[in-house]
């Protein structure tokens, strides 16, 4: 069995801004460099272990807001987010562009020359509605495509397989007791709904 050892070197650098513009709304903006590490046990179409770093690049722009002497709570964002050097299985046609034979190199051969992006929005509130209760809700639209395929250009601005769903929610609410009653007593409770 082929056992691969990797070694892996990356870094993830974000820079934001943030600007208060009054007392109740915040405006900020933000971009960062992200790595999901090099694919493992995966092997080219020469046989050398897959060395790239599976990365991305994101922007995002948003408010944040506080309303109500602070018993509302709204944030909103638009965000995007560019995937490189995602893998795909290698093809006959790959393997003889490269000057190999189809019939000596067997065995699951990949590639990395697959891009992606996601660009969509997502916002929470929460509401205090009276002391010791508070409900929190969250939605994301989320919009993912891919952008390079070169084994299969059709796939182009079409949606990325087995990638997330187009929307999610949740709902979350928290009940502290009383003091009185039972001091450092909370109920919570939560819903979330993620589309296929």
């Amino acid at each position: 069995a082929r056992s691969q050892k990797v070694s892996e070197k990356a870094n993830s650098p974000t820079v934001g801004a943030a600007y208060r513009v009054n007392d109740w709304l915040s405006v900020f903006s933000s971009s960062s460099r992200s790595f999901a590490g090099v694919p493992v046990s995966a092997i080219d179409i020469y046989g050398k272990p897959l060395d790239k770093q599976i990365s991305g690049k994101g922007y995002d722009v948003g408010i944040k807001t506080a309303l109500f002497k602070n018993r509302v709570f709204f944030n909103a964002a638009g965000f995007q987010v560019d995937q490189i050097n995602g893998t795909r299985q290698a093809l006959t046609s790959d393997i003889i562009e490269a000057g190999l034979d189809p019939l000596v190199v067997t065995g699951g051969r990949s590639i990395q020359d697959v891009s992606a992006r996601s660009r969509g929005w997502e916002s929470d509130v929460t509401v205090k509605l009276f002391d010791g209760y508070q409900i929190a809700g969250t939605y994301t639209n989320l919009h993912a495509f891919v952008t390079a395929n070169r084994a299969n250009p059709a796939a182009v601005g079409g949606p990325v397989s087995q990638g997330p769903g187009r929307e999610s929610w949740s709902i979350f609410h928290k009940y502290d007791f009383p003091s009185s009653l039972a001091k450092g007593l909370a109920l919570t409770h939560g819903v979330v709904f993620r589309d296929s």
